[in-house]
């Protein structure tokens, strides 16, 4: 392909030499066809005569060959190419609105595919995105409160921690609130700026295998105590724009509602969390939901159903076997634990159709997804 734009190139700007070529070629033609006629018996007139009827006209033969060798396929581009330059120069006005359409269908195609690419492809930037589940399908969000009787997808705190001791599947498992927290708070005592939280599980990184940059990520002895895990995780994002990329931001303090928060760690680079569309400033552990939210929280309330869960495959586990044991504990803690030792028939006939159907986190949460 290449050498052929070259050749074609070589018969724009060397015409010249071009054109003696195609004359010389036609003439060896010619002359050979002339030799054949003569070589059959016929005079060097007839011989002639016929040569020439059979090639036909001589320019229309160059045009052939010039179309063959792409010569006026580049002429002809170039003449509109001008032509059209010319019409712009006439009309300044439309060539803008062209211009300008243009760069509008562009920029909307490109903020799509990018829109669809995150949405629909990319992978969670966290370690083995392909071993993580979603328990339910993370459309949900708000809370409730109601004994779960159908396919569930939120959670409580309680739940949350039996599922994580009981199971026999799971390498690790996690939990997210299902609303993302903002609030007008200071930095260091400054003026009021925007922040954004996610509250999630002491597990939340280390189940993702999230590293941090700076600092460290939150544990579980930041989640055990309700209110007595005053930390947080800023997003690389933020220490970026906030700080400057800056080292002191460990030790740094926030106040977020009425909590003064630590800065203990910075999160890898391109991590935003796991839900597509968000990206909150800091992670802070749910053992704060109550100093966050303080009319709307329920950490010890197995009824306060508020909360994604995501966990991560045990080695050589498969989800149909995931979720056979998973549901299997659904039922057997719904039994134990949401209802009397006597349960009303209603009761259990919720049980029995209540059911966790797991889903890939592997591309994050997204409610733009069907």
């Amino acid at each position: 392909m290449i050498s052929d734009l070259l050749f074609r190139l070589r018969a724009l700007f060397r015409r010249g030499a071009m054109e003696a070529e195609v004359d010389e070629e036609l003439r060896s033609h010619f002359e050979k066809q002339v030799a054949k006629h003569a070589a059959s018996g016929a005079t060097r007139e007839e011989a002639v005569r016929r040569a020439r009827l059979e090639f036909g006209g001589c320019e229309q033969l160059k045009e052939e060959c010039r179309d063959a060798r792409g010569v006026n396929f580049i002429e002809t581009l170039l003449r509109d190419v001008r032509i059209g330059f010319r019409a712009m120069k006439r009309s300044p006005g439309l060539t803008l609105v062209a211009v300008l359409s243009l760069a509008l269908g562009i920029g909307a195609n490109t903020a799509m595919f990018s829109l669809l690419d995150t949405i629909l492809l990319k992978s969670l930037p966290v370690q083995e995105p392909s071993k993580l589940v979603l328990f339910g399908a993370g459309m949900w969000g708000g809370s409730q409160d109601t004994l779960p009787d159908r396919s569930w997808e939120l959670f409580s705190y309680p739940f949350y921690r039996e599922i994580g001791k009981q199971n026999a599947v799971y390498a690790s498992v996690t939990a997210v609130h299902s609303i993302e927290f903002s609030t007008h708070g200071t930095v260091d005592g400054g003026s009021p700026e925007l922040l954004k939280a996610d509250l999630v599980s002491g597990t939340f990184f280390s189940v993702l295998g999230v590293q941090p940059i700076l600092g460290r990520v939150l544990n579980e002895a930041d989640d055990k105590t309700p209110g007595a895990g005053p930390v947080a995780v800023a997003s690389y994002s933020w220490w970026k724009r906030r700080f400057g990329k800056n080292s002191f931001v460990l030790g740094k303090t926030f106040r977020f509602e009425s909590t003064v928060y630590t800065i203990v760690g910075v999160a890898q680079p391109g991590f935003f969390g796991t839900s597509v569309g968000q990206a909150p400033d800091v992670w802070i552990p749910l053992s704060m939901e109550k100093e966050i939210s303080p009319g709307w929280n329920g950490l010890n309330d197995k009824f306060f159903q508020s909360l994604y869960i995501i966990a991560r495959l045990k080695p050589g586990v498969t989800v149909k076997q995931a979720s056979a044991n998973t549901n299997l504990l659904f039922k057997q803690i719904l039994r134990s634990e949401y209802v009397g030792p006597q349960p009303t028939p209603k009761e259990l006939a919720a049980i029995q159709h209540a059911q966790i159907d797991l889903t890939s986190a592997a591309r994050g949460l997204s409610n733009l997804r069907i």
